[in-house]
């Protein structure tokens, strides 16, 4: 997703298109994805904290 966003930006013509926000969205989503995922995996790890 990376690089299709920074080959979307490269062009003049794609650089402000459907395609590239729909890029971004995507990256957005699988960020926040992976952050929640270490959020959950770092409190079930540690235990209860009292």
């Amino acid at each position: 997703l990376y690089v299709a966003k920074v080959y979307l930006q490269s062009d003049a013509a794609t650089a402000n298109t459907e395609a590239l926000r729909q890029v971004v969205d995507d990256l957005a989503d699988t960020e926040y994805e992976k952050h929640r995922t270490t959020d959950v995996d770092g409190e079930t790890e540690r235990g209860q904290v009292h």
